[in-house]
């Protein structure tokens, strides 16, 4: 990243949470039988030029089977275990949800058909192969990689735009089923007070986590909310918006900028070490129970990692929430492939267990085109162009 950045090279970065198997490649070499995204209207894909498609006919997730609630109880009591003994004051707490289709479900079918600020389909088992020495330098961790993942999310992780740089922490999340009253729960996300700390102290995390690379950090808007349209009814999610000056090598530091801001704040917790530390405890604590366990690999994988494509001259980045991914049982034959879509929230200690247990279920969504474009988060772009 630090030779193509400097370079002035354009190339598409996926970042896996821990960090074991990241992929790095120049945009000229892109193959769209291999990977699509879209970002913000930015793709590779020419017949695809919009963030949202308003032809498209709703979709939903197939008979999705979720973590039992005991299990979830068992990692959930984990977590606020050790936030009581001050470890942790925040922590991002998730699960795999497997998906039952009736029939083949081609997550590359899927992938127009999502309407989000960010798309990407990746052909994880094509890319690899494709990196000649990628398996020796990088070898696969416990369980295999996924072969596919389909990403729709809604979160910005950073993006530059004149010499500054701009992040939009994402944390609180309220549904609105179909035909309810949108701006009363808005109201109660806004006035919720476990959310407002929640926030708060992922905002808090994210200055410091710019100030170590850059300088002038401000918080220029703090908890707006944004409409996430999906066939089930509307997510309502809160985000701030954080920038700071960047120094005039930035582009070819790169690769050092990811490696200190990774992983997103807004989906591991503060303090980040020692919370990862929890995640990995907690989210493994049940791993043997979760349907589909044994192909699913010791720790989350791309999901909640990045992707950030630049172009040369600046740089947009996701976090990779709203995911599906797909497995294959036997490799050797290439038989049994099943499907897992990974979805969770943040815990303190004030967090309710049935409250986070529903959110983890209604996440999981398919993101549908609403027609409209109020749903799109504020770039850094059109928010400066607005100031």
């Amino acid at each position: 990243m630090n030779r193509l950045g400097g370079a002035g090279k354009a190339f598409l970065a996926i970042m896996d949470f821990e960090m074991r198997h990241p992929l790095v490649i120049p945009l000229s070499t892109l193959d769209p039988q291999k990977l699509m995204f879209n970002f913000r209207g930015r793709t590779n894909i020419p017949e695809d030029p919009r963030e949202y498609s308003s032809n498209r006919m709703p979709d939903h997730i197939p008979n999705p089977s979720f973590i039992s609630s005991m299990d979830y109880e068992a990692a959930f009591r984990h977590v606020q275990n050790e936030q009581i003994a001050g470890n942790s004051v925040l922590t991002n707490l998730t699960f795999p949800s497997e998906i039952h289709p009736e029939g083949e479900y081609l997550l590359k079918e899927r992938y127009p058909m999502a309407a989000a600020p960010y798309r990407l389909w990746a052909d994880i088992r094509a890319l690899r192969s494709a990196s000649p020495g990628r398996d020796e330098l990088l070898p696969d961790s416990v369980a295999p990689l996924p072969d596919e993942i389909l990403v729709f999310s809604p979160e910005t992780f950073i993006q530059t735009h004149h010499g500054r740089i701009y992040t939009y922490p994402m944390k609180g999340t309220a549904a609105v089923e179909p035909g309810g009253d949108r701006k009363l729960a808005e109201a109660a996300l806004i006035a919720d007070e476990k959310e407002l700390a929640e926030h708060t102290t992922v905002v808090d995390l994210l200055r410091n986590d710019l100030g170590r690379f850059a300088r002038d950090v401000r918080v220029e808007q703090f908890r707006y909310v944004e409409a996430i349209p999906s066939a089930a009814g509307t997510l309502l999610q809160a985000s701030s918006r954080i920038s700071a000056v960047l120094p005039p090598d930035w582009k070819t530091r790169l690769g050092e900028l990811f490696a200190e801001l990774l992983p997103a704040g807004s989906v591991s917790g503060a303090p980040k070490r020692e919370t990862c530390r929890i995640i990995a405890e907690a989210e493994s604590l049940v791993s043997h129970r979760v349907p589909g366990a044994g192909i699913l690999p010791e720790g989350r994988g791309y999901y909640t990692g990045v992707a950030a494509v630049f172009d040369g001259w600046n740089l947009d980045s996701a976090v990779l929430i709203r995911f599906i991914e797909q497995r294959t049982v036997d490799r050797a034959s290439d038989q049994g492939r099943r499907w897992f879509f990974r979805s969770g929230g943040g815990i303190t200690i004030y967090s309710d267990r049935d409250s986070e247990y529903r959110e983890l279920m209604d996440k999981v969504r398919f993101p549908i085109a609403s027609g409209t474009d109020d749903a799109a988060p504020r770039s850094a772009q059109s928010a400066g162009d607005q100031a």
